[in-house]
């Protein structure tokens, strides 16, 4: 019984400390709309589940990702980098995105994504709070004088009709 006890309490130990939080920003390439957001992922399963939102739309980005590719190495020594993986959002003014990302270490990495209109954007993930501020901050500085996102406002659209 004692056996059985603590192979559970290890089995959830061991469980709940493969998640993580963290950071991901990113920017449009041709606009000045900045994403910033958060990452939860559950490293034992390589997926997770992210919210961002952009500046200076305020536009609401949710989804998902996974893990789609695993070095060989990987099943011999323990590492993450190298892994690729792919998300899914859906934006509250541009619909669903597509990206695709390159995993640096277990918890960070880089990517790039294309709204349905085709329009391309890069992100960052596994920042820490102040590696994120200072990420943000760089960002906005570079597509301050850049074009607002064109954003198709159905609502707006036909009041004009």
């Amino acid at each position: 019984m004692l056996k059985k006890y603590l192979i559970s309490s290890f089995l959830l130990v061991f469980l709940s400390n493969c998640t993580a939080q963290y950071k991901v920003v990113g920017k449009y390439e041709s606009f000045n709309e900045v994403f910033i957001g958060t990452v939860d992922s559950n490293l034992l399963t390589g997926t997770s589940a992210i919210k961002v939102e952009t500046v200076p739309s305020k536009m609401k980005c949710q989804g998902s990702s996974k893990i789609t590719y695993i070095p060989a190495i990987s099943y011999i020594v323990p590492v993450c980098k190298g892994q690729k993986g792919i998300a899914t959002l859906i934006c509250s003014l541009t619909g669903k995105v597509e990206t695709e990302f390159t995993v640096t270490s277990c918890t960070s990495g880089y990517g790039t994504g294309f709204d349905k209109q085709g329009r391309m954007f890069a992100f960052t993930f596994g920042l820490k709070e102040e590696e994120a501020k200072i990420e943000i901050e760089r960002l906005m500085s570079e597509v301050k004088n850049k074009p607002k996102l064109p954003i198709y406002e159905p609502e707006k659209v036909r009041k004009k009709k």
